[in-house]
């Protein structure tokens, strides 16, 4: 998914993903970031995934913004706009695109997460 526009219905592949790793590993360089969404915990393995059969912790080189952090810590069953357009819209894409970001993927456990972080993205 483009930081500056979301391609609607997009799903990165498997070959892809592995495409990113390899870049990652080979060149600091990479134009791409694969963001989790779910909780520090989970990313880092410390618990066991909600689903069954899924491994522990993250995809190798991605990085870890909780999907918590974009929401209203009042309120989580809304979003407070005022918060996400000025707030966290800036949090990840200066925390990204300053690094010389060009695309970034959001990945959680089905999808839900994910969705949060590109909405505040």
């Amino acid at each position: 998914v483009s930081a500056k526009k979301a391609v609607e219905d997009y799903v990165a592949t498997l070959q892809y993903v592995n495409s990113i790793i390899h870049n990652h590993h080979h060149d600091n360089n990479n134009n791409k970031s694969i963001i989790d969404a779910r909780p520090a915990d989970r990313f880092n393995g410390i618990v066991a995934e909600p689903r069954a059969n899924l491994r522990k912790g993250h995809i190798p080189y991605s990085i870890n913004i909780p999907f918590m952090t974009v929401l209203e810590p009042n309120d989580v069953t809304s979003f407070n706009m005022d918060m996400l357009l000025n707030n966290n819209k800036n949090m990840i894409s200066s925390l990204l695109m300053g690094e010389g970001k060009e695309e970034l993927i959001f990945t959680c456990g089905s999808g839900v997460s994910a969705a949060v972080l590109l909405m505040a993205n």
